[in-house]
Parts: C-alpha cells; structure tokens; sequence
C-alpha cells in the first residue's frame, strides 16, 4: 500500500499526500473551532472573573486565530498548520506565567 497517495479529490485514482494533509488539516481546524468553545469559554470566564484578564484575552485570541483559519482555507497551510500548534504554547505559556506553574495551596 503506497501511503503517499489514496483518492483523488474528483473520486477517481489517487491523490497526493498535499491534498491529504490539506483534507486532515481543515478538519482538524474545524474540530477544533466547534469543540475548542466548550473548552474556551468555561476558563475565559474563569480567567475573566480570578482577574487574570492576560490569560483570557490570549485565550480569546487564539480561539479566534483558530475559527478564522477554520473559516479561510485561503491562507497558505504552512502557516495554519504551523500557528496551531503554537496556539497552545502561547496559550500555557501565558497561563503558567500570569497564575504560576502550581496552584495555590488550599487555606485554612
């Protein structure tokens, strides 16, 4: 079996592996921008309230890079596929350095 290719984009032979790392990209990036809001908005809010608003504004803005490279296929995929991975870092990063790497230990 040749993993380099398997079916075509009009359904007839075989298509290239671009094609396919475009087909998986797209649906990765649409999976995420429609599951990504459950898991967005509980610690936005969180966030927003504990008076962390750093976090929750790069939260919100990844979210956002995220739906809009979900929504525009036109954007070249070395940059969509390189910037969601780097989403997540920018994201832990900035969450790690506003609230700490440990929770706080519980009072009383």
């Amino acid at each position: 079996m040749n993993l380099h290719r398997l079916v075509s984009p009009d359904g007839e032979g075989l298509a290239p592996l671009p094609y396919l790392r475009e087909r998986v990209l797209r649906a990765t990036l649409v999976v995420a921008a429609t599951g990504g809001l459950v898991a967005y908005l509980p610690g936005a809010i969180l966030a927003w309230s504990d008076g962390a608003i750093g976090v929750a504004v790069v939260d919100t803005l990844c979210y956002l890079a995220v739906v809009a490279f979900a929504l525009r296929p036109d954007i070249p995929y070395a940059i969509r596929a390189g910037s969601l991975g780097s989403f997540r870092w920018r994201s832990g990063s900035c969450s790690s350095g506003a609230l700490g790497c440990w929770p706080p230990a519980p009072s009383g």
